[in-house]
């Protein structure tokens, strides 16, 4: 699959998203690209977001990959997946969906913005007034842990955030700074390099000169010196 490859370099060799906000807002771009009847596909990337969701609260790269994913627009796809796998009753992909959206580090900002709280309310009604109890009480787990976490305080935990990324912003480009220094040095070496060269050579070609003008200095003598009787 086209999508599983270009996802391969974004993993790091326990199956996890590699750290930093670029990975993340990549991820959130192939979820776009994967094909509405691609259910494995969905399904190998959803176990890579469980995963790496499970170190967020101890590793700061996975938590940047993660906030990056969601900045993105990250529960939107999800969203759009949960709606067709429940309208399908794919219902062994419905709970690892949900089981997914439980762990993401979700904000109530970021659950209004994208529409999924509404998705998951409108799922859960119809499951109860269909008597699926089972479904129904796998969507109200995710409606309970998404509003615990809203309740630890969005306010504290985006300034953490946005002082994190603020951090990674500083930390790439000091990167990109000391790359760039880097890949000039070569290119200053060289020119350096051709213009003693080209110095050297001046002094060369006027040594050159003179000794062609002496060499035709003597060649003249010699000739006229021949012609005299």
């Amino acid at each position: 699959d086209a999508v599983e490859m270009r996802l391969l370099p974004l993993l790091d060799s326990e199956g996890r998203l590699q750290d930093g906000t670029e990975v993340g807002a990549r991820v959130h771009a192939l979820c776009e690209k994967i094909p509405r009847d691609a259910e494995t596909t969905k399904g190998v990337l959803l176990v890579v977001l469980r995963r790496t969701c499970a170190l967020v609260e101890k590793d700061n790269g996975k938590k940047l990959a993660m906030r990056a994913f969601l900045n993105a627009g990250g529960l939107r796809p999800l969203g759009t997946w949960l709606e067709r796998a429940d309208k399908e009753r794919s219902d062994d992909f419905v709970r690892l969906l949900l089981d997914a959206l439980s762990d993401l580090p979700v904000t109530a900002r970021l659950v209004k913005a994208s529409d999924v709280g509404k998705i998951v309310k409108r799922l859960k009604k119809d499951r109860k007034e269909s008597g699926d109890q089972n479904m129904d009480s796998a969507y109200k787990g995710l409606m309970q842990n998404w509003y615990e976490k809203a309740n630890k305080g969005d306010d504290e935990e985006e300034r953490k955030l946005v002082a994190l990324e603020a951090q990674a912003r500083k930390a790439t480009e000091k990167k990109k700074r000391s790359a760039k220094k880097r890949s000039s040095q070569p290119t200053d070496v060289l020119a350096s390099a051709l213009h003693q060269k080209k110095r050297a050579k001046v002094p060369d070609e006027a040594m050159d000169r003179s000794r062609a003008a002496r060499i035709e200095a003597r060649r003249q003598g010699r000739l006229g010196g021949g012609v005299e009787t």
